[in-house]
């Protein structure tokens, strides 16, 4: 058999693991001279899409016994997309006579699906409000990600930054999370939604809201990021109203 522990992975993913068992029904052993993997995709063979390292490679198998010849497979960067199937190829000699023995594909093969990587992408960040009081509490700010890629992306992080006049400005504003996405599966678009509360003090004048959001691709661990929206929003913070009475 041929077993791989991913059932998806992406493109440009490294460090995976495939194994080859083989075993020898007979009772003469038999000496190994070659052994290794084939990838194919709709029955064309797609194995220059794949580098692949061997580990433990036995160079004999004893009769009545099963030997496992391991791997370790890095995925192109261009592979083709979709499902492939993963199979093996072995060749060796009858331990006594010389005889070729050869197999060249497995009882039980075994597959995966090449998808292209996620990515995480802040769509935009926007807020109701075009002037905000300082002191103001209950401000709602959304944030939309989106994942162009086909594997999922889990999220690890994502929040707001404030910066007035180029200086950051957080300090000034207090914000709460709602029940927001841990993932954001590949092809699609998530709201991330905030609660905003302006300091007492904050800065007066316009203020620009934007956002970050870090994670990593579900198949592959790789890190992703994003740590500005392609349309961030602004406000203007203005002292509160205040009515005072004169005395005729």
């Amino acid at each position: 058999s041929v077993q791989t522990s991913p059932s998806t992975v992406c493109r440009g993913q490294t460090g995976l693991s495939v194994t080859l068992l083989v075993r020898n029904t007979g009772e003469a052993g038999a000496g190994i001279g070659s052994a290794g993997l084939t990838f194919t995709a709709g029955g064309t063979d797609v194995g220059s899409d794949y580098t692949v390292t061997a580990g433990s490679k036995p160079t004999s198998i004893a009769g009545g016994t099963t030997a496992t010849f391991s791997y370790t497979v890095a995925v192109g960067g261009a592979a083709t997309l979709g499902a492939v199937g993963v199979d093996g190829t072995v060749s060796g000699t009858d331990a006594n006579s010389g005889a070729a023995l050869s197999d060249g594909a497995a009882d039980l093969a075994d597959g995966w699906t090449v998808q292209r990587a996620a990515a995480l992408v802040i769509v935009n960040v926007q807020t109701s409000p075009v002037t905000v009081s300082r002191g103001q509490t209950g401000v709602a700010v959304a944030m939309q990600v989106r994942n162009p890629g086909e594997a999922a992306a889990s999220i690890g992080s994502a929040g707001l930054t404030f910066t007035a006049g180029g200086t950051d400005v957080g300090s000034d504003y207090s914000v709460t999370a709602g029940s927001n996405p841990t993932a954001v599966a590949g092809g699609t678009t998530a709201t991330f939604s905030y609660t905003v509360a302006v300091a007492g003090s904050a800065t007066l004048g316009a203020a620009a809201l934007d956002g970050t959001v870090s994670g990593s691709d579900a198949n592959s661990g790789t890190a992703l990021t994003d740590g500005g929206a392609d349309l961030a929003d602004t406000w203007t913070v203005q002292t509160p109203a205040h009515l005072r009475r004169f005395r005729s």
